[in-house]
């Protein structure tokens, strides 16, 4: 670039503080006075002159860059965060004295997941999306395999089917299917039947470990996650169209897969009448709800008697038959606030992409958290496995669950950044989707 916009550029630059942003800033504007450049050349201007009305055209740059610096600023949002390491530390303190958890492995998961998440709030997943569009489809694909690979290949525990941490790897798989819809931008609505093939085979982790919990979490994410972007017109065509298009294949699969479950499996007879079942685990049951319905300190002896309520997927319930039953309720309580400040802050973001991103990282923790607290209060038929976020067992989880939660603050601190990128522009008939969704492999254009 010629000396007078590199100097105009210096000015400009000059005024942001913030070098993220300044980066960023600088390259659009660059590229703004390269394009602007090349019009006035095309109507016969000299190299000379046009690169003199570029810059004049842009106005003063101590102007242009303090209107910039104040617009472009990292937001705190750390409301979810402080949250976060709050419930940690109630945890610290009540888990390992009330539980019998070791004191030792939750303190180091906490000091890893904090570690973790301040690191990870600093990173730029718009920067990704921006420089590195055209592997998104490959590293998908790449993380799927060798998920896989760890579930079949890792040495069964004494206790269950396989070892639960590719479960916490499979948590991120929502984040990458959102940088994929971010990649489609554009797309026919009507061809999003098949691209909802990636929701389901996103899934096939979960149920190989195997936990159907965790299927269902990562299905219904990302296809939440579809569904809203489908609504606020990410892809082409009628939204209607597009909606029944995800939404159909959906419907037929889970109708098929309820009757077999319900055919073929009596867990969701035996939840509505413990009593019956066979096995003789209904007992735990209806332990668990005199405990927490009735609240029978009968009951809540008899259950801390026993070893199950070492287990720690049932630190909660453990936890309620120590302390009462205002726990379920403080915990509930507890979810649905994190719930809504995550909530209210994305939807005080300003671009569609940014609120895609914000809804894969946010889905999991939400439904985790929902979904471990049902099966602790005996309304869910299926075994949590995965913990509470922040409060629970083990160093994976805490580190996993810190993770999203510092993805999540960075999607709201470069918020003023976002872009919400070019369209996808595709015309081809339906029998060539394949080809494009191989194409997605390919490095696509940095500035494109």
């Amino acid at each position: 670039m010629a000396r007078e916009c590199e100097d105009y550029l210096a000015q400009v630059g000059a005024q942001i503080r913030w070098p993220r942003a300044r980066t960023y800033l600088l390259e659009e504007l660059s590229h703004h006075l390269t394009d602007q450049r090349a019009a006035l050349e095309e109507e016969g201007v000299s190299p000379e002159e046009a690169e003199r009305r570029a810059v004049a055209d842009m106005g003063d740059p101590a102007a242009v860059g303090r209107e910039l610096n104040a617009l472009h600023r990292p937001a705190l949002s750390l409301a979810p965060a402080i949250l976060a390491l709050g419930i940690g530390l109630v945890g610290g303190a009540l888990i390992p004295a009330l539980v019998g958890a070791s004191a030792l492995r939750y303190w180091l998961g906490l000091a890893l997941g904090v570690g973790l998440m301040a690191l990870l709030r600093l990173s730029d997943l718009g920067g990704l999306i921006r420089r590195r569009r055209g592997w998104i489809s490959l590293g998908m694909v790449l993380a799927f395999v060798l998920t896989v690979a760890g579930i079949q290949c890792s040495p069964r525990l004494p206790v269950g089917t396989s070892p639960l941490w590719p479960l916490y790897l499979c948590l991120f798989f929502p984040l990458l299917f959102a940088l994929l819809l971010l990649r489609l931008r554009g797309m026919p609505g009507k061809l999003l039947c098949f691209l909802s093939l990636w929701m389901y085979a996103l899934a096939i982790p979960a149920l190989l470990v195997p936990n159907l919990t965790s299927a269902l979490l990562l299905g219904g994410t990302m296809l939440l996650t579809a569904t809203v972007a489908t609504a606020l017109g990410w892809f082409g065509g009628r939204r209607w169209v597009g909606l029944v298009s995800l939404w159909f294949p959906t419907v037929l699969l889970m109708s098929s897969f309820i009757s077999a479950l319900v055919s073929t499996s009596g867990r969701i007879q035996y939840f509505f009448h413990p009593e019956q079942d066979p096995a003789g685990y209904g007992w735990q049951i209806l332990l668990m709800r005199d405990i927490l319905w009735k609240g029978s300190e009968a009951a809540a002896t008899e259950y801390l008697s026993i070893p199950l309520s070492q287990y720690p997927d049932i630190s909660l319930l453990t936890l309620s038959a120590r302390l009462g039953r205002p726990v379920m309720a403080a915990a509930l309580g507890v979810i649905l606030l994190f719930a809504m400040v995550c909530l209210w802050r994305m939807g005080k973001l300003r671009s569609t992409s940014g609120k895609l991103l914000a809804l894969s990282l946010f889905l999991p923790l939400f439904f985790q958290a929902v979904a471990y607290w049902l099966y602790n209060a005996a309304l869910f038929p299926f075994s949590s496995s995965l913990p509470l976020p922040f409060f629970s067992y083990g160093p994976t989880g805490m580190v996993v669950d810190f993770a999203l939660l510092g993805l999540l603050l960075s999607v709201f601190r470069m918020d003023p950044l976002q872009r919400d990128g070019p369209r996808c522009q595709l015309q081809f008939s339906t029998p060539e989707i394949a080809k494009h969704l191989c194409s997605l492999a390919e490095p696509a254009d940095e500035h494109s």
